[in-house]
């Protein structure tokens, strides 16, 4: 009679163990996509694309104007927040002149002359908010000597991170 016992004994542990396996097989499989999305992937941080864009524009003046497109989306799955307030967000623009373009060594954008500065956000009270899957742009027009210029955007959320972009231009009407 013991033989039977033991072997009842076995059988009971194999049906809680077959009951047990698949739903962790299930658990892992309907929860994979989830967790890989939000460790590996990193889908619900902040996940902004900044893009410059230019024109050069006859105007008026003797100087045609240079129009410059900040563009930025938001590819992640939540809203990214930018505020104005107290200069804690902003998007900076800078425009730089590059000079001696004949001379054959790497650039110093800090140490190009500064022609133009501003805050694409000065117009937005409280600040902005780039929905998921949003798209926002910014024009900036600046009237110019026709040149080759040096042009970094950046936004600069409220925790103090940024991102930056940067494009050289060639400022002539043709």
């Amino acid at each position: 009679m013991n033989k039977f016992y033991i072997l009842e004994l076995k059988k009971i542990s194999a049906g809680w163990l077959a009951l047990a396996l698949p739903v962790i097989g299930a658990g892992i499989f309907y929860l994979w996509q989830p967790i890989t999305d939000y460790f590996v992937t990193g889908a619900f941080d902040e996940n902004v694309i900044l893009l410059i864009d230019t024109e050069t524009v006859k105007s008026d003046t003797k100087n045609p104007l240079l129009v410059i497109h900040v563009k930025a989306s938001n590819r992640g799955n939540v809203p990214v927040t930018i505020k104005t307030d107290g200069g804690v967000g902003q998007i900076a623009l800078q425009v730089r002149r590059i000079e001696n373009l004949s001379e054959a060594k790497w650039l110093d954008p800090e140490k190009l002359p500064l022609v133009a500065e501003t805050n694409s956000l000065r117009n937005h009270n409280g600040g902005y908010v780039i929905a998921p899957n949003a798209f926002y742009e910014e024009v900036e027009a600046i009237p110019l000597p026709s040149a080759t210029y040096w042009i970094k955007a950046s936004i600069i959320f409220e925790n103090g991170e940024y991102i930056d972009q940067t494009a050289i231009v060639s400022h002539a009407l043709r």
